[in-house]
C-alpha cells in the first residue's frame, strides 16, 4: 500500500473480499487501474496463484500486476521494494498446472 502511495497511485486493500483474484485495486491519477497480487515469501523461491488468481490474470492482462516480495523473515516490518511483472499470464511460464483428478470408480462407489 506505502509503495503505491509513494508512486503516485492510490491503492484500496481488497484482500479480505472473497473472489476479486487480486489484494490492491490501485488508480493513478489519470484514472488507469492497477490490479495487483500480492506475494510475500521468507526466502527467495517459487510463488503459486490459485486458480482464480491466474484466471483473473489473464482477462485483465496488462491491468494485472504480480508483486513479488521476497526475504520478508530477513526484514520484518521493513519496507522492502517488489518485484513486478506486468501482465503474468502472458509474460510467465508456470512450472506446474494443478488439477483434482477423481477417479471414475470412485465417483460411481459415492454417487448418492
Amino acid at each position: 500500500m506505502k509503495f503505491e502511495n509513494e508512486n503516485d497511485r492510490t491503492p484500496t486493500d481488497v484482500s479480505k473480499i472473497i473472489g476479486p483474484g487480486y489484494d490492491i485495486k490501485s488508480i493513478d491519477k489519470d484514472g488507469n487501474t492497477r490490479y495487483i497480487e500480492v506475494k510475500g515469501r521468507n526466502a527467495v523461491g517459487a510463488v503459486a496463484l490459485s486458480k482464480n488468481e491466474w484466471f483473473k490474470a489473464k482477462h485483465l492482462a496488462e491491468d494485472y500486476y504480480l508483486y513479488v516480495v521476497w526475504n520478508t523473515k530477513d526484514h520484518p516490518g521493513a519496507e522492502l521494494t517488489p518485484l513486478i511483472i506486468r501482465d503474468p499470464a502472458h509474460n510467465l511460464n508456470p512450472k506446474l498446472n494443478i488439477h483434482y483428478l477423481v477417479d471414475a470408480s470412485e465417483i460411481k462407489e459415492k454417487a448418492v
